[in-house]
């Protein structure tokens, strides 16, 4: 009888987001049944743990290069989860990170904000395609953020460089930060030195780490991103590398689900207050069906004014706002509820499906059935976590 895979996991897993991905590992499937797991860190011990156990398969986030050239020594095949340090050349399964930050943009512009910057994480692999989608998308809008990379994270010089930079921003300021810890770091140095979140500085992370983004004042929103996902596939991928396959895509994106909004980012910086006005009143009734008529009529403003002012204040008409509301509820209720289509329809302000899915067609180039399969809700984890 052949004996069980030996499989490694090489993970932080004091770290939220690498117990998250380790979850999504699945353990009860034929396959997976018949793997003995080693959880090792990515440190010195951690290697004397590989050598001696000898692997037959690794899945890892690996930090240390001659972890990597370990690995190969030992002859087993390793999928990596994260960007930690580039061009290791090995399978992976990871975050989306450019998709990431042109998320992020696209979040702090629907605030009306015109002034942006990017807090980065120095030495880690992951931060610079946050920022590089997050710098693309502002710039389709003629948009350059600002830059800022922190280092020494766990001493006081990350928080004393913010609170040297963060004044010399022009403000209303939309931050997007690497990740949920960066993010909470740029409050406490905002409110050191008397700025107000999010008036002055609207703040986003990465990760939706509750535990951070909860218990921050004000609480943080957060870019969503997927790690029982990326669990769960990297577990396929390592499984069809076992099995003496070559896959053609050796490298999986998983895209972030969406922003998870809280109070850091509950700003609209529009001068304007009769313009702020109709925003909300969009935001607020888009389910309604309504019409761009109605938001004149019901906001006490002329047509012309609001179409003319709210080009001004966010660069896109009136209407563009209704749609770009319609579409967020609409792909909310797609990956995180089981509503059926039509009523997901009804309840994002569409005339019917046939309408939706024509949004679905020309906005995203998919169809809203497709749209849930690929993002539906990690809480229906046996099927798309």
């Amino acid at each position: 009888m052949n004996r069980n895979r030996r499989i490694a996991i090489v993970l932080s897993h004091n770290t939220p987001w690498h117990r998250a991905v380790l979850g999504g590992i699945p353990l009860h499937t034929p396959r997976t049944s018949r793997w003995d797991f080693l959880l090792t860190r990515p440190d010195n011990l951690g290697e004397e743990q590989l050598r001696a156990w000898g692997p037959d398969g690794v899945i890892g986030s690996f930090s240390l290069r001659r972890t990597v050239r370990l690995i190969r020594e030992l002859g087993a095949p390793a999928v990596t989860i994260s960007e930690n340090i580039r061009g290791i050349g090995l399978p992976a399964v990871l975050f989306d990170c450019v998709k990431a930050g042109r998320m992020a943009a696209d979040h702090l512009s629907d605030a009306g904000l015109h002034h942006f910057a990017y807090v980065g994480w120095g030495g880690h692999g992951a931060s610079p395609p946050r920022f590089a989608g997050f710098r693309e998308r502002l710039a389709e809008v003629r948009r350059r953020p600002q830059f800022l990379e922190l280092r020494g994270f766990g001493g006081e010089q990350p928080l004393n460089d913010l609170i040297e930079w963060l004044p010399t921003l022009d403000r209303p300021v939309g931050v997007f930060a690497f990740n949920d810890i960066t993010a909470a770091t740029v409050i406490h140095a905002a409110q050191a030195i008397s700025l107000r979140v999010p008036d002055d500085i609207a703040v986003l992370g990465v990760d939706n780490d509750e535990a951070i983004c909860s218990f921050t004042t004000p609480p943080v929103s957060s870019v969503e991103a997927r790690p029982l996902r990326i669990g769960r596939l990297a577990a396929d991928l390592l499984d069809r590398l076992l099995a003496g396959e070559h896959p053609e895509e050796s490298r999986i994106l998983v895209p972030p689900r969406g922003v998870v909004e809280r109070a850091s980012t509950d700003h609209l910086a529009i001068d304007d207050e009769r313009i702020a006005r109709a925003v909300r009143y969009i935001r607020a009734r888009v389910g309604t069906r309504i019409n761009v008529a109605e938001v004149a009529r019901a906001t006490g403003i002329g047509r012309r004014v609001l179409e003319l002012g709210m080009h001004r204040a966010l660069g896109h008409s009136p209407l563009e706002e209704i749609q770009r509301a319609r579409l967020k509820i609409a792909r909310h209720l797609l990956a995180d509820t089981q509503v059926h289509l039509d009523e997901v329809a009804g309840r994002s302000g569409y005339r019917d499906l046939n309408h939706m899915a024509r949004t679905f067609r020309d906005r995203l180039g998919t169809s809203p059935a497709r749209y849930r399969k690929r993002h539906g809700s990690a809480r229906r984890m046996s099927i798309d976590p």
